[in-house]
């Protein structure tokens, strides 16, 4: 049997650890390495982590000072030694058969990744599941096309502002590849989001990708995530994030075949930053000075003049089209309107 490393970073999540460590141990496939790292969590998650490595010879534990969630996943493949990876967030949870069932297309194909479904688990709903794909793929030559260019952005005539989930934890990866290109986690600190970078350096060296429709994640959402809540320095992370994911693509030649995809996801990030400030505890001087800083962007102003709005839906054609004439109070109180629809039909 192939060893797995499950690699799960930890930071104040003490109420739901137990959960997911349990959903861990007691896998089917039991050929597991599972590597808890402590990211100086302040809470109980330590002494719960050492508790659990006493009951399980496979459990290792590192205690680390806090430095975020994409550092606390590199401590972890620093003393990986499984021949795949799994990475699962600690609040979230996997069904019991979860990496049995991944290493059996493992043994048939032996891909580079497999990218599976995975259920939204909202308080107090059924969990919904979110398939990846609705049939078996294989994914050979086309890996740039079909896996690639839909995680860094839709295409500009889809409703949706990705097609493939740019998160890690609904992948499974081979370490070799992570090694010899020497793949790592940025900051999601300093870049927003950590996932894109190591999705776009593994898959860019990577050869066969499997799709297959199951769900197996239970993703929990979360509505007091740090990343619903504002903060200044949100939207400049995320031009540094759009700015380098540029520099990655024009230097593996691929400038071209991105199209829109790049600007889609630079404005799904822009939406989510102003939607953040029209609902925060701001005074609404305060939140019209932040909102028009972003909209006087250089950056956005351009991407703004040249992508095709108009393949919108339209409860974010009509934000974006006032973002673009920078009217601004009348985006804020757009945003501000339709987060109070939302919560009064849930």
């Amino acid at each position: 049997m192939k060893l797995v490393s499950v690699i799960v970073p930890i930071y104040k999540v003490e109420k739901y650890l137990v959960h997911c460590l349990e959903s861990i141990v007691h896998q089917t496939y039991r050929d597991l390495e599972i590597i808890l790292v402590d990211d100086g969590s302040p809470d109980n998650c330590p002494q719960i982590c050492d508790d659990y490595k006493k009951k399980d010879n496979r459990i290792k534990v590192v205690h680390k000072e806090n430095a975020g969630l994409g550092f606390a996943r590199n401590s972890g493949l620093k003393i990986a030694t499984g021949e795949y990876v799994l990475f699962v967030d600690s609040d979230d949870w996997l069904s019991i058969d979860t990496i049995s069932a991944l290493m059996d297309y493992v043994q048939t194909y032996n891909p580079d990744m497999i990218i599976f479904g995975y259920y939204n688990v909202a308080p107090g709903k059924i969990p919904v599941c979110q398939k990846a794909i609705n049939e078996l793929y294989v994914c050979n030559e086309e890996v740039i096309d079909r896996v690639l260019l839909p995680i860094i952005g839709a295409d500009s005539k889809k409703k949706v502002d990705f097609e493939l989930h740019i998160s890690v934890w609904n992948k499974l990866y081979k370490r070799s590849i992570i090694e010899q290109y020497n793949i790592e986690f940025v900051s999601e600190r300093e870049y927003l989001s950590e996932d894109y970078f190591f999705n776009f350096d593994y898959i860019l060296n990577s050869r066969k990708v499997v799709f297959i429709t199951e769900c197996y994640y239970y993703y929990r959402m979360n509505p007091v995530s740090l990343s619903n809540f504002y903060k200044p320095e949100r939207f400049d992370n995320s031009v540094r994030l759009i700015n380098e994911l540029q520099q990655r693509i024009e230097n593996a030649g691929l400038t071209k075949r991105i199209e829109y995809r790049l600007d889609r996801l630079f404005l799904m990030k822009t939406r989510k930053n102003i939607q953040l400030i029209a609902n925060c505890s701001l005074k609404l001087g305060d939140k019209r000075k932040e909102t028009s800083k972003i909209l006087n962007n250089k950056m956005l102003v351009k991407t703004l003049s040249r992508y095709p709005i108009q393949h919108y839906a339209i409860h974010h054609k009509v934000p974006f089209i006032f973002m673009k004439y920078k009217l601004t109070m009348s985006v804020i109180m757009l945003y501000w309107l339709q987060a109070r629809i939302k919560k009064f039909v849930n």
